[in-house]
């Protein structure tokens, strides 16, 4: 057995100095220890059977520097027995086996863990120490290689924001062999984005007084914390969840709202877009109280009253009169003007606010507008003449601004009669030349201007009493019918004239009708009364018609 081993021996010394074709190394440069433990000599196989014994002895091999001797055995030792070859003397035993490295490196010193940004981690720390050489370090995260480098720092990338990390680092050496790990050590990443901001944000009045808020959820990369609702640029609520309520406003407001949301870290987002809604207002302003009403003119009316109140500002009020409203003014009175003069109105108030809501409708109060305005004068004054102590007189009707009640009829500067009508019949006068004027008074006695004087003279004695107060109206395209008040004479003949004295009839009736006409044809008439003896009254005061032109007619 001793011969096989040495010829093992001797035959690896001879094919390394072979292969390599350099002389054998001298003992005193043998390989380090990791080295050897890598190419260990007795593993080595002996690739050919051992050769027979034989008589000669076989030549001792010089050992080369650093390598156990190698000799060869006498044949009488080959018959010895095998006890013998396990007893030889240690000069002819193989060299001595390298040490393996079991010595681990000392830990890593000083780690530091630092966040270089919301995803990347840096470490770094001193280098460790080893016996023989420290190759590398690992980092460590929750017991899991996370890196293997050789230098004393590291990086982790891809790391989520807001999320705390904790390391160990551990050196090793060729033989892996481990140091004890420095750390834990731990660092949190910071979370610098902010979340998505909020969508569909819709804002609904549920009262007067109260709004609801609802929006979708906004994203992060870590979680958002809750949300902060903004009005007129402050925070006016917090909010965990996707709806909130906001209390204790004004009814009839607009409020616009934004949205925005944080995340533990405090980033907040960008605010929602805007979203408003009005709050109602339900509620009328109160009853307007103790109206009163007086005439400011003889054609307007101011109504004065207590204010109304209302939750949010009475906007206007409503001034009704016979159940339409005449004006809408904004403070506590109002007026009407256009009016007629003597005339009673009343009025009552009605408060509105900018909703729309009115209040109940107050009391009724009254005013009379005064009369102060007299009709127009009268005009066209004329006279006629109808018997030797009666006289005629006749004018245009005046006009005012309520009503003619009457006239005056004022003869030689004194008043000698009144009427309603536009004429008047003198009676009783002297004969001779008499002068007439008349002015109109209304039903507040206000009094028109007197006309312009008209004279005449009475009718000569023994002359018939005239007809008079002659009226002219077209009844048909070719006829037109007149009539008069009679002759106080009985037993009258009345003769018909138009222009120039023309004659176109008689007839002792107090009307005639002029037939014949052409379609619009005009004549101005008089009428005069014939006695049986043949005389003839003073003639009336001209009245004049056109008959009816064929538009007419044909309506």
């Amino acid at each position: 057995m001793t011969h096989r081993i040495a010829t093992a021996a001797g035959l690896a010394v001879l094919l390394v100095g072979a292969c390599r074709k350099e002389p054998a190394p001298a003992a005193t440069a043998e390989p380090p220890a990791r080295v050897a433990a890598e190419a260990t000599p007795h593993a080595w196989p002996d690739p050919t059977p051992a050769a027979p014994p034989t008589a000669e002895a076989t030549p001792t091999e010089t050992p080369q520097a650093g390598k156990p001797v190698v000799a060869t055995e006498p044949a009488v030792a080959e018959a010895a027995p095998p006890q013998a070859a396990v007893e030889a003397p240690p000069a002819a035993a193989p060299r001595a086996l390298p040490q393996r490295d079991v010595t681990p490196p000392t830990a890593p010193a000083d780690l530091v863990v630092e966040p270089t940004s919301e995803r990347t981690v840096a470490l770094r720390w001193t280098p460790s120490h080893d016996d023989v050489g420290v190759t590398g370090y690992q980092v460590l995260r929750a017991e899991a290689v996370v890196a293997t480098v050789k230098v004393t720092r590291a990086s982790e990338e891809d790391l989520r924001p807001g999320t705390s990390y904790c390391y160990t680092v551990r050196a090793l050496d060729a033989a892996k062999n481990l140091s004890p790990p420095a750390g834990p050590v731990c660092a949190a990443t910071p979370d610098l984005t902010p979340p998505s901001p909020p969508a569909q944000l819709t804002v609904t009045a549920l009262g007067e007084t109260e709004v609801e808020l609802r929006w979708t959820a906004s994203t992060d990369e870590v979680g958002v914390t809750g949300y902060e609702v903004l009005r007129d640029g402050r925070v006016v609520a917090g909010a965990p969840a996707l709806t909130v309520r906001e209390k204790g406003l004004h009814a009839y407001t607009e409020y616009c709202y934004g949205v925005r949301a944080f995340d533990a870290a405090g980033n907040r987002s960008p605010p929602s877009p805007t979203a408003c809604a009005r709050t109602p207002d339900l509620t009328p302003p109160s009853t307007p109280q103790h109206l009163v009403a007086s005439a400011t003119s003889d054609r307007s009316v101011q109504v004065l009253w207590q204010a109304s109140t209302d939750n949010v500002g009475v906007e206007k009020y409503e001034l009704i009169r016979e159940h339409d409203v005449v004006a809408e003014p904004t403070g506590a009175w109002g007026e009407e003007r256009d009016l007629h003069p003597g005339v009673r109105y009343c009025y009552a108030v009605r408060a509105v606010d900018a909703a729309g809501n009115r209040s109940p409708t107050s009391a009724a109060a009254c005013a009379v507008t005064p009369d102060v305005t007299p009709p127009t004068v009268p005009d066209a004054v004329v006279a006629q003449a109808v018997s030797p102590s009666a006289m005629f007189v006749a004018w245009d009707a005046s006009t005012d601004d309520v009503a003619v009640t009457g006239y005056e009829v004022v003869r030689d500067g004194e008043l000698s009669a009144k009427v309603s009508a536009s004429d008047a019949v003198a009676t009783g006068l002297p004969g001779g030349k008499h002068c007439f004027r008349v002015r109109a008074f209304d039903a507040a006695g206000n009094r028109s201007a007197l006309s312009n004087a008209i004279c005449s003279t009475t009718a000569e004695p023994g002359m018939p009493s005239a007809p008079y107060r002659l009226r002219a109206e077209a009844t048909s395209e070719k006829a037109v019918r007149l009539s008069w008040h009679p002759s106080s004479q009985s037993g009258m003949v009345y003769r018909v004239y138009w222009e120039n004295g023309k004659n176109i009839g008689a007839t002792r009736l107090t009307g005639f009708t002029a037939v014949g006409l052409k379609p619009g044809e005009r004549h101005c008439y008089h009428v005069a009364a014939i006695d049986e003896h043949g005389q003839e009254s003073p003639s009336t005061l001209a009245a004049c018609a056109a008959s009816q032109t064929e538009s007419l007619s044909a309506r």
